[in-house]
């Protein structure tokens, strides 16, 4: 009976709980003993065998503040999308964004489309989060009616409008049309990788584009602030129009009948 009570019982008896218990305590926890607490401290390699310590730090062993993560565990990089759609004409440049992409993205899908056509073909066979429309694409107006039945189709879907220069009139139409982005083509390959990045968190906007938005909110704020002037002052006026002309005998309220 005395050895059933305090000798271990068999491997073979133990329970699933006690096995899962060993297991766990046999894991690292938050604030592990590092490895400078398994080698001897310079005091301990001094002091003879079998002495205990004299000092209560000598006894105590040196913890790790934080456990140890990889690079991969600590921080993971967002995708930016699952499948992406390049509408655009000159093969060059397709080829060229879709290397772009594949670095940003690996083995995420990336089909091109010269026509809209093709596009509205390849729209409707496959899922696409991410499509990029030319905006010189023949004949002209097709690019901004491209993107504005994307967007009415595939609303969550994000569309990014792309032109050789930042001309003032292609960013108004591709906005217009519901386009989520810009792209100028003559950037080089890191800078729009750097564009293209903040799909991430945001929308993907060249920054020479942002700078015509800017302008041209500018531009709208001020002619609402001259429009809201120019209502007060007629308020103003009108006031003045409608009050009661003074006379020589008092208001015109003080007449006699």
């Amino acid at each position: 009976m005395w050895d059933a009570m305090f000798c271990p019982a068999p491997p073979a008896q133990q329970t699933a709980k006690s096995r899962n218990l060993r297991a766990m305590s046999s894991r690292q926890p938050w604030g592990t003993i590092s490895q400078a607490a398994k080698q001897p401290s310079s005091q301990a390699a001094k002091r003879p065998s079998g002495q205990r310590p004299s000092t209560f730090e000598e006894s105590m062993p040196v913890f790790d503040p934080m456990p140890t993560y990889t690079a991969s565990r600590m921080y993971r990089e967002p995708k930016l999308f699952f499948g992406a759609l390049a509408v655009e004409s000159n093969p060059a440049v397709a080829h060229r964004m879709k290397r772009i992409l594949g670095l940003l993205a690996p083995g995420r899908r990336v089909v091109l489309a010269p026509t809209c056509e093709e596009a509205n073909a390849m729209l409707a066979a496959l899922p696409f989060d991410l499509v990029f429309v030319d905006m010189q694409l023949y004949p002209i107006g097709d690019a901004a009616a491209l993107i504005a039945d994307i967007r009415a189709k595939l609303p969550r879907t994000q569309v990014i409008a792309m032109s050789d220069t930042d001309e003032r009139g292609l960013v108004i139409s591709a906005f217009a049309s519901g386009a989520t982005g810009y792209l100028v083509r003559d950037a080089d390959d890191a800078e729009i990788a750097h564009t293209l990045r903040s799909l991430a968190t945001g929308i993907a906007l060249d920054p020479r584009v942002a700078g015509h938005l800017l302008a041209m909110l500018a531009e709208t704020f001020a002619q609402s602030s001259a429009d809201l002037q120019a209502q007060d002052d007629f308020s103003a006026c009108r006031k003045l129009e409608l009050r009661p002309r003074a006379t020589a005998e008092g208001t015109r309220h003080d007449l006699p009948d």
